[in-house]
């Protein structure tokens, strides 16, 4: 588990300016949790995962990784988190093996060739680990970065835009692993600008901006908190329901399906009643909410 307590950062600039990177950052991460920061650039997402990973040290406030205070403790933190930034932090001159062989050997992994072995059949690499990596598709590279970051098997894995370049097949392969991560207990932080994958992977979602968290929630939460993009889709049983639906309600017609804008749950309500009172037989009805990428707009301005 992870656990923000008030965490803080600022860095002092040049004619002492003073940059708040991180404000007063205040929740918690569950086991097994795949916990989405969302944010534009700037916003704090980075700052925020290097003061998990103890590269930079606190302003004010603190985290616990595991119970373990990255303020007191950087070297236990470090036994406990994994990070891969795509298909960074690898050495291209390199093998695949020679790359987890050093890495392990950093960590002291015991029995390294057995565990170099399950991550390479669990990654689908087993065939091409002795390979140079600079011979690696865009794919492989992330691959072996998230290898790479498991190779001490830790219980946080901080992953920052893991599918970037990748093409649509091996992204949604990628994607499916990090869920089977997840599954086996990891803890997952994922930094991504695909919103779409955001949406999908994640537990939850912390939105982030100028340093701090303005919505905390799951997807659908988020998603329910605007109401630009809202829409009731609405099947008319008959051609003359049709007719009476759009003329009241000034609707549009998609696939034979009347949708009407909703701005708010009393508007709702109130669409609902005049449907009712205008005695309109309806095969189906349903809401429809605005995509994760119209709620990040909304919410950040």
């Amino acid at each position: 588990m992870i656990k923000l307590d008030h965490l803080s950062k600022s860095f002092k600039l040049r004619k002492k300016r003073i940059v708040n990177a991180v404000k007063d950052l205040n929740f918690e991460i569950e086991k097994g949790e795949i916990f989405g920061l969302l944010g534009t650039n700037g916003a704090g997402k980075t700052t925020t995962l290097k003061l998990l990973s103890t590269l930079v040290y606190p302003s004010s406030g603190t985290a616990y990784i595991d119970g373990v205070d990255i303020r007191k403790n950087s070297k236990e933190i470090r036994k406990r988190i994994g990070v891969a930034f795509g298909g960074k932090m690898i050495y291209y001159r390199l093998t695949g093996r020679a790359n987890m062989e050093f890495f392990g050997k950093v960590y002291n992994v015991p029995d390294l060739d057995k565990r170099i072995n399950e991550l390479s059949e669990f990654f689908e690499i087993s065939d091409r680990i002795d390979d140079l990596v600079e011979t690696y598709s865009t794919g492989m590279k992330a691959k072996l970065a998230i290898m790479r970051s498991l190779i001490h098997d830790p219980s946080i894995l901080y992953l920052d835009e893991p599918t970037l370049g990748l093409d649509v097949g091996t992204a949604i392969k990628l994607r499916q692993k990090i869920k089977d991560l997840s599954k086996m207990g990891k803890t997952i932080i994922f930094c991504s600008h695909y919103l779409h994958e955001v949406q999908e992977m994640c537990d939850r979602i912390a939105i982030m901006n100028k340093g701090e968290v303005i919505s905390l929630d799951s997807p659908d939460a988020l998603r329910n908190k605007i109401s630009v993009g809202k829409y009731l889709k609405i099947e008319p049983a008959t051609d003359l329901d049709k007719v009476v639906l759009v003329s009241e309600f000034n609707a549009e017609v998609h696939s034979g399906h009347v949708v009407i804008p909703i701005k708010d749950t009393n508007h709702l309500k109130d669409v609902i009643q005049m449907i009712s009172s205008k005695n309109v037989n309806i095969l189906n009805i349903q809401t429809t909410l605005p995509s994760l990428e119209e709620a990040f707009i909304e919410l950040i301005k």
